[in-house]
């Protein structure tokens, strides 16, 4: 329990004081706690989860150090890899009573309600803690964790917390097509149920978003999408990557390579008009190809793929903490969960959690039943 507070935790770090999401006290403390669960995992050593494949993924994400362009960025950013991994063992190995795992559930959707709140009451051009989207992908990861309650009200009050937080489509939608999966998955009438509501949701946000310029925001994106895949130009590169954290590096060297990227005209700043704007290519898939290589992407996919299905269960508690996961997954897409400090510690801090109750499901007798 301890493990997931203190994960959760980095979302409020200098709220509302400092907005920004990458700041430097937020990128110490996640590498911080990242250390401390670290020590912590090898104290269980013996039975670390995934271990070999986290292993492999990390030594094969450490090769490009021969060929990056900036070294220290590269550090950082693999130490954010170690950090959330660290996390996940940490939570993995803990002992929980069976209150603890709803408690958890309870102190997440109490962190979205603040980070909301801060975005209401200190507002800032650019969106709390330096990114409009920011409130709503923690609103949104939050919004599949009610389920565990009861019924379908406390899901759609959760939904209504992505829809105030309308700055990003992409988190509302991955919101919206998790609660649907747990819907299916738990049974048909439930499905029904939530699939209905959410067509009513969908059909409001169309209409709010009728007169936006979206589709000129995902060309752009398509744009930069097109332009990284120039990036990978050797064959070392194909496999194992440019290096962590070397995107925004290299990216200028390539903005117009297939297509003129128009953002560059957005910033004032000439020498660094591209890193303001692209930072990253908004899909974490290709910038996980892009910066692993083709053998760093597989083994990353092995270890989600053997967090998502280890429980094969049906009970509201696995299944929200599943739907967590999905939303972050699908949020991925277009935008950059796995690159940001408190995102990142708080999927793998809640991959962890399920992790420890597929393993001690059948010990819970209460959450068994539901």
């Amino acid at each position: 329990m301890t493990w997931i507070i203190l994960a959760l935790l980095s979302h409020l770090v200098f709220i509302p004081g400092l907005f920004d999401g990458f700041s430097l006290p937020k990128r110490v403390y996640v590498f911080g706690l990242g250390i401390a669960a670290l020590i912590y995992a090898f104290r269980h050593r013996n039975r670390l989860p995934l271990f070999p494949w986290i292993g492999a993924y990390l030594l094969v994400s450490f090769i490009p150090i021969f060929w990056v362009a900036n070294i220290p960025v590269f550090i950082e950013r693999l130490a954010l890899d170690v950090a959330c991994f660290a996390v996940f063992w940490a939570v993995a190995v803990s002992r929980f009573k069976p209150d603890s795992y709803s408690l958890a559930v309870l102190f997440s959707i109490a962190v979205a309600v603040i980070v909301l709140m801060a975005e209401h009451f200190y507002p800032t051009s650019h969106g709390v803690m330096g990114n409009p989207a920011y409130s709503a992908f923690v609103s949104a990861q939050a919004a599949t964790l009610p389920t565990t309650m009861i019924g379908l009200f406390p899901v759609f009050a959760a939904l209504v917390l992505v829809v105030m937080a309308t700055a990003s489509r992409a988190a509302i939608a991955a919101a919206i097509i998790a609660l649907f999966l747990i819907g299916v998955t738990r049974h048909i009438r439930f499905a029904v149920k939530v699939s209905t509501f959410l067509v009513l949701v969908t059909m409001i946000l169309v209409m709010l978003y009728a007169g936006r310029s979206d589709l000129e925001q995902f060309r752009s994106r398509w744009i930069v999408w097109k332009n990284t895949a120039a990036m990978v130009s050797t064959p070392a590169t194909w496999i194992f990557g440019i290096g962590r954290g070397q995107f925004e590096i290299q990216y200028p060297a390539y903005a117009n390579h297939y297509e003129k990227d128009d953002q560059m005209l957005v910033s004032a700043d000439h020498k660094r008009q591209f890193l303001l704007v692209w930072g990253h290519p908004h899909n974490e898939i290709i910038n996980l190809a892009l910066e692993t290589g083709v053998l760093g992407e597989a083994l990353y996919w092995m270890i989600l793929c053997s967090v998502l299905f280890v429980y094969e269960g049906r009970d509201r508690l696995a299944l929200s903490l599943w739907g967590s996961l999905i939303t972050t997954l699908l949020f991925s897409v277009f935008w950059f969960p796995f690159s940001h400090p408190s995102m990142a510690i708080t999927f793998w801090a809640t991959a962890g959690l399920l992790w420890n109750y597929s393993k001690n499901s059948p010990k819970l007798e209460f959450w068994a039943r539901r």
